[in-house]
């Protein structure tokens, strides 16, 4: 079976954008809204594998054509498929991007993703045991323009090693989350335009299971490290849920400080699929759109 996978909307924002004054400006709602939604893709993709949930999510229809009419003289239907995760052999899972191509072959995708149990049938029914996933994958389009997703360490603007991809484990009352490292950098012809680094603080902690429209997350902290523009953005998790239908949470909150370049305070509240508020201490309210599942 072939699952779709909607990487389209996130892949041709970054690679095809036509305007960059905003890259790396901190405080830009460019930059704050794709810092949020770099956290909760983040948080779900580790949780969607494990439960099995399909990559597809229902974007609001105004806004997918909106897009599609600043990107492109005319919408294409994306066609982006890739296997699902191969069979269970010696307690490893593993997932290749192939005959990955959207809008007529604009955007490609290759690269893999890696899930490696603690027990060798790929369970985890026991309290302790857990399951790392590791990646390397890059979506490619025209104009030059190059994302690369990877789990490989790489050192921050401040010096630290972030890297190790994320750990869920089994817990007496639900499961753990870790997000040891993620790396992700935007080129265009050679030229760095986005390096972002993502981790968890502290565990995010998971009850009611880990179907979406089980789960909630609550505590923990994942910190969203801007490389260029020398912020992080970290975010505290207050009942987050799910439905069946959404890779992103449709209820709860997140608390969140700025510090580094850009400092401050600020809460996000998801209102339905896709769509939450972020509320900054000084008093500015912006509407963020979720635009893609990983």
């Amino acid at each position: 079976m072939r699952n779709l996978f909607l990487f389209a909307l996130m892949s041709l924002l970054i690679i095809n954008c036509r305007g960059k004054e905003n890259l790396g400006t901190p405080g830009a709602d460019e930059d704050l809204s794709s810092s949020l939604e770099d956290a909760v893709t983040t948080m779900g993709a580790m949780i969607d594998d494990q439960a099995g949930e399909s990559y597809a999510k229902a974007t609001p229809q105004n806004s997918l054509e909106t897009l599609e009419e600043i990107l492109f003289p005319k919408a294409y239907a994306a066609g982006c498929i890739r296997p699902v995760f191969k069979a269970c052999s010696s307690g490893i899972k593993n997932s290749q991007f192939s005959d990955c191509s959207m809008f007529r072959g604009q955007v490609l995708a290759s690269g893999e993703i890696n899930l490696d149990y603690s027990q060798n049938d790929c369970s985890m029914d026991q309290t302790g045991d857990d399951v790392a996933r590791t990646y390397q994958y890059e979506l490619v389009g025209p104009r030059g323009g190059q994302l690369s997703v990877t789990s490989q360490d790489q050192e921050d603007y401040r010096g630290e090693i972030i890297g190790g991809g994320a750990l869920l484990t089994k817990t007496s009352s639900g499961h753990s989350l870790d997000i040891l490292g993620k790396n992700k950098i935007f080129t265009r012809n050679g030229r760095v335009l986005r390096n972002k680094s993502i981790r968890t603080i502290s565990a995010l902690e998971i009850s009611g299971g880990l179907a979406r429209g089980q789960r909630q997350v609550n505590n923990g902290q994942i910190e969203v490290i801007h490389n260029l523009a020398e912020f992080v953005a970290t975010y505290s998790a207050q009942d987050l849920r799910w439905s069946s239908s959404c890779c992103h949470p449709v209820s709860g909150s997140l608390s969140v400080e700025y510090t580094g370049s850009l400092e401050g305070t600020a809460q996000v509240e998801f209102q339905s699929c896709g769509q939450a508020t972020l509320e900054r201490s000084n008093g500015d309210i912006q509407n963020v759109q979720f635009t893609y599942c990983e």
